[in-house]
């Protein structure tokens, strides 16, 4: 009995955690360490988003879609499926309305927009330099985040569909064990 005690209490921490990366508990906290809230307030402060822009950068995401699509048209480059990162960091927002030379490289055009949309920084913020591009945008930080949440909600459904197998192993274990006795 205490040796399923000491393999069920961690099974069960790790099926609550697995839980809260999916989603079915909301903490919304800033002080709970990993909590969508903290995670959100360490992305928005901008000492930890340099340190964030510059893995980002690391990576060459951008590098990468600009080498793919170079031979694309800005209609198909309008059309292309990209991740969350690479629409936020990559290319201009939409709404800005610039015209694509190249997936990484856009022109504004002359006349001026309706300032409607919440992220109209971002068209302000957009160069063409290719270690700035739009990473201090908005709309940057939005995908990582989006991106973020994605793959600890992987991580949830692993540890979950793991705690679940893993317990019911263990349960039927000592309950074959049990009935032998």
């Amino acid at each position: 009995m205490v040796g399923v005690m000491l393999v069920m209490v961690p099974l069960l921490m790790m099926f609550t955690i697995g839980l809260t990366f999916v989603g079915a508990y909301k903490m919304e906290s800033k002080r709970i360490t990993a909590s969508p809230m903290w995670f959100k307030s360490k992305v928005y402060n901008n000492n930890k988003w340099s340190e964030i822009k510059s893995y980002i950068h690391k990576s060459e995401t951008c590098e990468e879609m600009a080498i793919t699509s170079m031979a694309l048209s800005s209609y198909v480059l309008n059309m292309q499926n990209l991740t969350p990162i690479q629409s936020g960091c990559c290319r201009p927002p939409t709404f800005c309305e610039m015209e694509a030379v190249n997936a990484t490289f856009w022109m504004k055009k002359d006349h001026k927009s309706n300032r409607t949309h919440p992220y109209d920084t971002d068209c302000d913020t957009w160069n063409n330099d290719q270690n700035i591009l739009c990473y201090d945008c908005q709309s940057c930080r939005e995908g990582f985040l989006r991106t973020a949440e994605h793959k600890w909600r992987e991580l949830g459904l692993f540890m979950v569909t793991m705690a679940v197998k893993l317990i019911i192993s263990h349960l039927s274990v000592f309950l074959g064990t049990m009935l032998e006795h």
